[in-house]
């Protein structure tokens, strides 16, 4: 929760936890939906008493809100379609990249 508070940099850390137990995808992925959008709850009440939540915020939030429901059926077919073992070595690169990401980020 801290790291996705600060550095909205949540997922690694989850990660690392989560990908050792070898769960299907759609339940890895659903895990982590679940997860981010209780810790994504919980952020409202300190952004809002930092002055981060705006009329500009909202407006992005609702402009964007109707390609939820296309995000979430691409992550469907996605998760479904993608063999097991693959879906974990795009996911094992993926956290290779945002943790070079972070690294870089933090040396410059």
């Amino acid at each position: 929760g801290f790291t996705s508070f600060v550095a909205h940099a949540g997922s690694p850390p989850l990660a690392f936890y989560v990908l050792p137990l070898r769960l299907s995808p759609l339940t890895f992925t659903a895990t982590l939906a679940v997860f981010f959008a209780a810790i994504n709850a919980a952020k409202w009440l300190p952004y809002a008493w930092l002055g981060l939540i705006d009329g500009r915020n909202m407006l992005t939030s609702a402009v964007l809100l109707p390609l939820v429901p296309v995000g979430v059926w691409l992550g469907l077919r996605f998760v479904r379609r993608v063999p097991q073992r693959l879906f974990y070595r795009l996911f094992d690169l993926g956290l290779l990249l945002t943790g070079c990401k972070l690294v870089w980020d933090s040396l410059k």
